[in-house]
């Protein structure tokens, strides 16, 4: 459903928030437009043959992080029964507090000279993204969100519904061509990097950098929401490059790039067996799983909630199995920066 975004969904300039106060002082717009759109489902999904205590949520890269805050945030509980989460990339556990938003976006803002809410409300949009960029976030707000989706999740927080959560092999595609650890925002000694080399098995720096930032930023954040979640949760690894792709791309699956086999729609640029066999694979677990709460499908059977006790999740390859986290020490050293990884 559509919701506002970047910052004219994300924003807390001081003119705006003190028309929110106590348990709406938010800058989380887009949440709060989606939260209203799960109230309209709620009110209206039987008239177009639906069960309102069967609606599943579900987001892909920023919008799994929408799926997570929503999660965490109480006013959307009962509004949905279960969970999909598709790359939710980003720090999740550096979101601004409104203090933090309030000065962070009035100092963006104070070249348009716009310190009042009818000013900024007579702001071209254009001059609003000028200002900002590409960077928007969640906020946590102490209303709508008192804490970070892993944290919530780390105490216990949120509902108890089923949990389908992962990321692709290839998250690295979204760095720049010239990335490499020294440029990065996680430091490293010598011999961490030497052990993230041996780990992945490569010594190039940008393959080495997009292996960390991927399991850093992705592959970390999903595999502790999964352990951390109070109700089953299914832990998925992306791992198929089409066909079509494999002359111009890498041997990993980019981000994004399993989206047309969880709709189904691969088929417009499928060529072989192997897309046809992984699009049944992938759409047929995510149906089921909106179906059963279980993600259990013929092409990729045994697929059991995650545990951190045995570290599994399901590979999802040409010939999708349970498998030990591929990433596994990898992650653990990228904890000692950042627990929540």
């Amino acid at each position: 459903f559509n919701y506002r975004l970047g910052e004219l969904g994300f924003f807390a300039h001081p003119a705006l928030a003190s028309e929110h106060t106590g348990d709406d002082a938010t800058g989380n717009f887009g949440l709060l437009d989606q939260i209203a759109a799960l109230k309209w489902v709620q009110r209206n999904v039987r008239a177009f043959g639906g069960d309102p205590a069967k609606v599943t949520v579900m987001g892909e890269s920023a919008g799994g992080q929408d799926i997570l805050a929503l999660m965490a945030a109480p006013a959307a509980k009962g509004l949905f029964a279960r969970a999909i989460v598709e790359s939710p990339g980003g720090a999740l556990e550096r979101y601004p507090t409104l203090a933090q938003a309030k000065v962070r976006d009035a100092q963006t803002l104070k070249a348009l000279n716009a310190a009042t809410a009818e000013g900024l409300r007579k702001l071209p949009v254009q001059a609003l993204l000028d200002a900002f960029g590409d960077r928007a976030e969640l906020i946590i707000d102490g209303a709508l969100l008192t804490q970070s989706p892993l944290r919530a999740f780390a105490a216990g927080s949120g509902p108890a519904i089923p949990l389908l959560i992962g990321t692709n092999s290839g998250e690295g595609s979204l760095l720049p061509p010239d990335a490499s650890l020294d440029k990065g925002a996680v430091k490293f000694t010598p011999a961490e990097i030497e052990a993230l080399k041996a780990d992945y098995g490569v010594s190039d720096p940008y393959r080495l950098a997009a292996y960390v930032y991927r399991d850093a930023f992705f592959a970390g954040p999903a595999r502790f929401a999964a352990a951390h979640w109070k109700a089953p949760a299914y832990l998925y690894r992306f791992d198929y490059v089409a066909e079509a792709m494999r002359r111009r791309r890498s041997d990993d699956a980019q981000h994004g790039s399993e989206v047309p086999f969880v709709f189904g729609t691969a088929s417009l640029y499928a060529r072989g067996d192997d897309d046809r066999q992984m699009m049944a694979a992938v759409h047929g677990c995510w149906v089921a799983f909106i179906k059963t709460g279980k993600p259990i499908c013929p092409a990729a059977p045994g697929w059991t909630a995650y545990s951190a006790a045995d570290d599994k999740l399901m590979r999802l390859t040409a010939a999708p199995s349970m498998a030990a986290n591929p990433a596994a020490k990898p992650i653990e050293l990228l904890r000692t920066k950042d627990p929540t990884r």
